[in-house]
């Protein structure tokens, strides 16, 4: 019992400064409560994360009070910022949406129709519940085993927790890779006073339910709310994602900070609200700072910013910059700093250290090799048991995208999508990794590459497909 006060008090810390910097971002408008909490749980754990980079840097103690205080601190100064902002501007539309608490009206009138709908609505909710049961039971009885999240993430984690400090980078296996997973990790362990190999996967699926909040809380602005369930029923149905929701793997948290960067953009350029795009800068930032594909992921959400941003008539050309300069400014210093403080203390004294994943290798002879890299692809899309049969209704589903291309959310999630897998075809022909692309690796390393926008695939075919006709009320 103790240990689970602990942990509550770990994830409740970052989750309170969260809400509190979306509370002031949003004071202005109004957030959904559920999407609200979703969020406040990445934004809040990347800062934890950031803050716990700068005093490494610093040479000062990471400790549960050291790191702790300071977030609790900023937490009040906001939220008082914001009680004193709402006080002084009332305004009737920030008020809560009850129906964001219990989102469905059921029919009082009940016919055939209704009762089948409720029956499909409840089977909806039964597997999503049981696929979340299962992956927190998982998180919570199987200790760290995968072979990267035992050699190089948790290994980080305890290197940090014992020494409460961040060492030289030198010191770690694939000094190179970002530290959010570990700094997490570290953090938990410090709140827990012990190092526990279980515990600190409690991270993971709560990312996942958090995602999933937010995922369905996208569709069922662009659709309604029964369609919403049904995007988290065919998210869940991917065996990869369930299974990374359970161990400690980096790849779940970069497919969060990824798809929210995209879905913040989207709703900034449907809203016009600079909140989003505030909050999707962060997000992006924090897509550099879990894994090394987040740097090349950053650039694909510079080009989706640039083509919302510049595209938009309702914007004059000065807005336009302000805009830029809103969305680049708190991004890059996440990922320019992290990336500079690397360079700074790898290459100091050992300038032989390998660019880990990110050297340059092109010839003529590694052309010949796109035919195969596309038969890789979907051998790993249609014949592996990584997602189900999705990616086969994708195909059906793409039949309706001429008729629907006009609409900027399905504009976006294509040209999202079709970014990604055109950066992988790219990586594979002119670096070095093409061996886990495309190679003898790419069994493992190809899927888990595309987890990291399989949910953008979702959104795009439950959007595709929704008949446009259909009653989109509250009433399911």
């Amino acid at each position: 019992m103790n240990e689970l006060i602990q942990i509550s008090i770990s994830l409740s810390i970052p989750i309170c400064l969260g809400y509190c910097i979306l509370s002031y971002l949003f004071r202005r408008s109004t957030l959904c409560s559920l999407t609200k909490l979703a969020l406040s749980y990445g934004l809040g754990l990347g800062c934890l994360s950031i803050w716990m980079l700068i005093l490494g840097i610093l040479r000062l103690p990471l400790t549960t009070y050291s790191i702790g205080f300071p977030l609790l601190f900023i937490s009040f100064v906001l939220a008082t910022l914001t009680y004193i902002y709402k006080k002084n501007h009332i305004n009737p539309n920030t008020q809560l949406h009850h129906n964001d608490l219990f989102p469905y009206k059921f029919p009082l009138h009940v016919s055939f129709a209704s009762i089948i709908k409720i029956i499909v609505l409840l089977l909806f909710l039964d597997f999503i519940c049981l696929n979340l049961f299962y992956t927190f039971w998982y998180a919570f009885n199987m200790p760290i085993f995968a072979y990267d999240a035992i050699a190089t993430i948790a290994y980080k984690a305890k290197v940090i927790w014992t020494h409460q400090q961040l060492p030289d980078l030198n010191v770690f296996p694939h000094p190179s890779y970002p530290l959010f997973i570990p700094f997490i990790q570290a953090w938990i362990g410090f709140n827990l006073n012990y190092w526990s190999d279980q515990y600190i996967n409690i991270i993971f699926p709560i990312c996942l339910t958090s995602y999933l909040m937010i995922h369905y809380r996208f569709l069922s602005e662009h659709t309604n709310k029964t369609w919403g369930l049904l995007g988290c029923v065919i998210l869940l149905s991917s065996n990869l994602l369930t299974y990374h929701a359970g161990i400690a793997y980096r790849d779940l948290f970069l497919m969060y900070f990824n798809c929210v960067t995209i879905v913040l953009l989207i709703q900034w350029s449907n809203k016009k609200d600079s909140s989003y795009l505030i909050l999707a800068s962060f997000f992006s930032g924090f897509t550099t700072f879990t894994k090394l594909e987040g740097t090349a992921y950053f650039l694909i959400h510079i080009v989706i910013f640039l083509f919302l941003n510049f595209k938009d008539n309702v914007f004059y050309l000065k807005k336009k910059w302000f805009n830029l300069a809103k969305f680049i400014f708190p991004s890059f210093i996440i990922c320019f700093g992290y990336h500079l403080f690397k360079i700074m203390t790898l290459f100091a004294n050992d300038t032989s250290i390998p660019l880990e994943k990110m050297e340059f290798e092109f010839s003529l002879e590694k052309l010949a090799l796109f035919p195969t890299i596309i038969k890789v692809f979907l051998i790993n899309l249609f014949y592996s048991n990584n997602w189900n049969i999705f990616w086969f209704l994708f195909l059906i589903g793409l039949i309706h995208l001429t008729k629907k291309f006009r609409r900027l959310e399905i504009k976006i999630l294509f040209l999202s999508l079709l970014s990604f897998f055109c950066l992988y075809i790219m990586v594979s022909l002119f670096t070095t990794n093409y061996i886990w692309i495309a190679g003898e690796k790419s069994a493992t390393g190809l899927s888990r590459l595309f987890l990291h926008f399989f949910p953008l695939a979702v959104l795009l075919l439950v959007i595709l497909i929704y008949p446009e006709l259909e009653d989109t009320s509250d009433v399911f």
